[in-house]
């Protein structure tokens, strides 16, 4: 019994303090001053205590775009016409820029008075010639220098704001001591 009159009482409450919270959230209610009383205004503040007011502005210049995605979801349609487009591109490429520069394994170089030549086997088993100034790899990768035990390769790369970065590359001799090694 103590339970239903508490139950009712806390009813009772709630709709005779609802209209009251309700008007409180409304805020203020302006009303109009009678016609018959002229306004008063407020009187003008002194120019002393006045202050210039600043304004922030945002640039977005050099920024990221707050609303752009982290991830790309794309339809199944878009998946196949993307690789039906690299699968054509790939076929048009020489074989040295089919491969990324994680498939290729340099093997040896060899080098005279007048320049160097590297041997490099891609992950099928094929082996190539490359000399300084030659593309390699899939993002448009060109061999800047031949050194006695290493090729450096300088490639576009394209970070997570879709800028595109060159970066270096290092294909390492992989010698029996350091076969394990990364």
């Amino acid at each position: 019994m103590d339970r239903i009159i508490g139950v009712v009482l806390g009813m009772a409450l709630v709709v005779l303090l609802s209209p009251v919270y309700m008007a409180w959230c409304a805020g203020p209610v302006e009303s109009k001053p009678p016609e018959s009383q002229p306004a008063v205004a407020a009187p003008p503040a002194p120019e002393s205590a006045a202050q210039p007011v600043t304004q922030n502005r945002y640039d977005p210049k050099g920024k990221a775009d707050p609303f752009k995605p982290f991830i790309e979801i794309k339809t199944e349609a878009e998946k196949k016409a993307e690789k039906k487009e690299q699968a054509e591109k790939s076929k048009l490429l020489p074989p040295l820029e089919r491969y990324g520069l994680e498939e290729f394994k340099l093997i040896g170089i060899v080098w005279n008075q007048t320049r160097r030549v590297a041997m490099v086997e891609d992950s099928g088993g094929k082996t190539y010639a490359i000399t300084e100034g030659m593309k390699i790899g899939l993002n448009e990768g060109k061999v800047e220098k031949i050194l006695p035990d290493q090729v450096i390769v300088s490639e576009k790369v394209r970070d997570a704001f879709d800028n595109v970065k060159l970066e270096q590359a290092i294909l390492k001799i992989k010698s029996e001591e350091n076969e394990g090694e990364l």
